[in-house]
């Protein structure tokens, strides 16, 4: 059993802990080698994002979740998008790897009506000073 499932650590928890292994490096939490097909398998992988492995496919597709479409660790790191977004979907060609474009489905964002939203931020300010 993984030390996630055994401690049940949150992936905010864990997020923060691949940071703090990155040197506070995002883009290289993005693309971690740790994935256990170009490096050895850290527990923390499939939850760096600070999702999980679910929420990340639903929003990016499976290219960050998935050790197979994972650059080699040699790939320059300067060389590789980022940000969540770039990084699901932008082509990347490089020596030795190259990854089609992914596009990434999304649902509309709901609008809220005046009086959803003002029913929102009374939920969302009860409590607090103004």
């Amino acid at each position: 059993m993984s030390v996630v499932m055994e401690e049940k650590l949150s992936v905010k928890t864990v997020r923060k802990a691949c940071l703090d292994c990155s040197g506070d490096s995002a883009k290289y939490v993005i693309w971690c080698p740790c994935d256990g097909l170009h490096s050895t398998r850290c527990d923390f992988w499939p939850f760096r994002l600070g999702m999980k492995p679910a929420t990340v496919r639903s929003r990016y597709g499976d290219r960050l979740v998935t050790p197979e479409k994972m650059p080699p660790p040699d790939v320059e790191l300067d060389r590789l998008p980022d940000g969540m977004e770039k990084a699901s979907t932008a082509a990347i060609d490089l020596e030795g790897y190259s990854q089609p474009t992914v596009e990434v489905k999304r649902k509309p964002k709901r609008e809220l009506s005046p009086e959803e939203r003002e029913a929102f931020l009374k939920k969302m300010n009860r409590g607090k000073p103004r």
